[in-house]
């Protein structure tokens, strides 16, 4: 065969559930590694939460993007199980800075609550715009994944303009197809309805106490020596006249007992109720 004739080969990309089983691997390894440090380290963890969270994201986003970047070629230990790895637009593995963003970009709605710190308040306005904004991109992340089917790439794919390919078959195709636009509009349309339904629903969700009441609260829980974070949040219960105070404290350390410490929350409560 002449050269002129000869077709660049280009590697056929992932399955679903290649790229699933490949991610799972990698996460029972990781979880397996973090109960380990968890538990040897336990006390320590828990005078520091929430910054004791920031150690699991940071140790996936270095095990990751470690792993499908040029330094390991493309492929985690559940890759090359699978025998898949993760490429450029060039076919070959990614940079370590885009690889970093990519799986960033991953998990950032499931470890997005490492930055939630004291003393945001569960209801207020910045907290609704910053969880929105989580589980918005959760959704884009799913959607993506599930009806780009030619290629599976999903958002932190597109972003940082990488594919998981597989090892083993090549096809004579060079052009990585672009996700069909009519997918951007969809998912963008199912967000806004979400953001809207949210909306409506909080509102039922009718407050038995003004906003600065709890705020007022939280800061009281934040503020006392023995308490090193507080949430304070109320609803109602849909359909049912009942309605709640729910209120969520870490303890500086372990505290000498439970139930001490739940009645100096409850008298700062009941101070401010």
């Amino acid at each position: 065969m002449s050269e002129e004739n000869k077709q660049p080969l280009q590697p056929v990309f992932a399955g679903f559930w290649q790229r699933i089983l490949a991610f799972s691997v990698d996460m029972m390894l990781l979880v397996a590694l973090g109960a380990v440090v968890g538990l040897s380290f336990s006390d320590f963890f828990a005078r520091v939460w929430p910054w004791s969270q920031l150690v699991g994201l940071f140790s996936i986003l270095l095990y990751f993007g470690l792993g499908n970047s040029r330094v390991f070629k493309g492929q985690t230990l559940g890759k090359r199980l699978l025998k898949i790895r993760g490429v450029g637009c060039d076919g070959q593995p990614i940079r370590l800075p885009l690889s970093l963003l990519r799986i960033f970009i991953l998990v950032l709605p499931s470890y997005g609550g490492a930055f939630y710190l004291p003393p945001m308040n569960e209801m207020g306005i910045l907290f609704k715009i910053y969880t929105g904004s989580l589980v918005a991109l959760l959704f884009v992340l799913i959607y993506f994944f599930i009806f780009n089917k030619k290629t599976r790439r999903s958002l932190h794919d597109i972003i940082a303009k990488s594919s998981v390919v597989s090892t083993k078959v090549s096809l004579p195709d060079q052009t990585i197809p672009k996700p069909w636009r009519g997918n951007f509009i969809i998912a963008s349309v199912l967000i806004f309805v979400w953001l809207v339904g949210a909306y409506f629903f909080t509102r039922v969700m009718t407050q038995s106490f003004d906003l600065d009441r709890l705020t007022l609260i939280q800061s009281e829980l934040v503020a006392y020596q023995d308490i090193h974070y507080a949430n304070v949040f109320s609803g109602k219960i849909l359909n049912q006249d009942i309605k709640y105070l729910r209120v969520q404290a870490r303890w500086k350390g372990t505290p000498e007992s439970n139930s001490i410490a739940a009645n100096e929350i409850a008298k700062i409560v009941r101070k401010n109720i």
